[in-house]
């Protein structure tokens, strides 16, 4: 056990921590390719119909969304490797309770544990009154209804 500003620490082992740290590197290489401007989206058609322009419109905005997710998501994991060089990785940053394992191999770059993220979560529900639910219900069905749509285009 190593003592830290934040108390007891627990030492993890080298390959752990290494099975981690791959895990992050990992996710890092997939968002980043994810994130990388493809140029084929950029050539446009002269001419497209009003309905494969909106079609064009609903895909950019979801890409857009889905983009400034995986954004957010590159930092956390950023934020996450930070903390393995540290020695602070696996430690609850509200708590400072261990991490469990099985949580860190679900979502490697977790800066919470079960109990703080539930709480937390619970705390900015409570405060935009269920609006982040009601946003992503309404994210997932705008979703459906562009790949319903694809689906039914590619079927006629």
């Amino acid at each position: 056990m190593t003592q830290t500003s934040r108390g007891p620490r627990i030492r993890k082992s080298p390959k752990w921590l290494e099975a981690r740290r791959d895990a992050l590197l990992e996710r890092k290489g997939e968002l980043e390719h994810d994130l990388a401007p493809d140029p084929s989206l950029q050539q446009q058609p002269e001419y497209l119909s009003p309905e494969d322009q909106a079609v064009r419109e609903r895909e950019n905005a979801l890409q857009t969304r889905v983009s400034g997710i995986e954004a957010e998501e590159l930092g956390l994991v950023e934020e996450a490797l930070g903390r393995l060089d540290r020695g602070e990785y696996g430690f609850c940053q509200n708590c400072q309770k261990q991490i469990s394992d099985a949580r860190l191999r679900a979502v490697p770059w977790a800066r919470y544990c079960t109990r703080c993220q539930r709480s937390l979560a619970g705390e900015a529900t409570a405060r935009d009154g269920g609006g982040g639910k009601d946003r992503l219900r309404r994210a997932s069905t705008n979703l459906q209804d562009l790949l319903g749509d694809r689906e039914h285009e590619l079927e006629a």
